[in-house]
């Protein structure tokens, strides 16, 4: 008998190693999910450091738990960040910039319907200009679970600037 996703990211999440185990609130796929989902769109942004924002991207406040973050960060070699760092002093877009890193990344949580899913990622980034130093993109990434891992198979630019 195969064992479950759930019991898998159990397993996973009890050996110390790999995921985080889900809340109740999450589908038990959350956070493999968003891990496919970040580093499928790593190459969109500058190379250099990434931070993920533990803050959640969408329209509910709410914040990644730590280990969440932490395992984000680490599928795409970065560090655990937060929105405090995109400084804008002054009125206009010319003086922002990115505190530690290349970009910032936002992760929203997925939606999850049987082998299918999909998750927003948000992010900034240093654009090179001196115009608009900092830019914005968020990406929809779009994914399939296929023999127990979940793979990115499309993303849509939802906005650039």
């Amino acid at each position: 008998m195969n064992p479950t996703p759930l019991a898998l990211l159990a397993a996973i999440a009890a050996s110390g190693a790999g995921l985080p185990a889900p809340s109740p609130a999450q589908h038990p796929d959350a956070a493999a999910v968003q891990v496919a989902a970040v580093k499928a769109v790593r190459a969109e942004f500058p190379a250099g450091t990434i931070k993920v924002d533990r803050g959640m991207h969408g329209s509910q406040p709410r914040l990644l738990s730590d280990s969440v973050a932490r395992v984000l960060a680490d599928a795409v070699g970065g560090t655990v960040g937060s929105r405090a760092d995109v400084v804008c002093p002054g009125s206009g877009p010319r003086g922002c910039r990115i505190v530690g890193a290349e970009a910032l990344l936002r992760v929203a949580e997925p939606v999850v319907q049987g082998d299918s899913a999909t998750v927003v990622v948000a992010g900034r980034y240093h654009t090179g200009s001196d115009r608009q130093p900092v830019g914005a993109k968020d990406l929809r990434v779009r994914l399939v679970r296929s023999a127990g891992r979940w793979i990115a198979v499309g993303t849509t630019v939802l906005r650039i600037s």
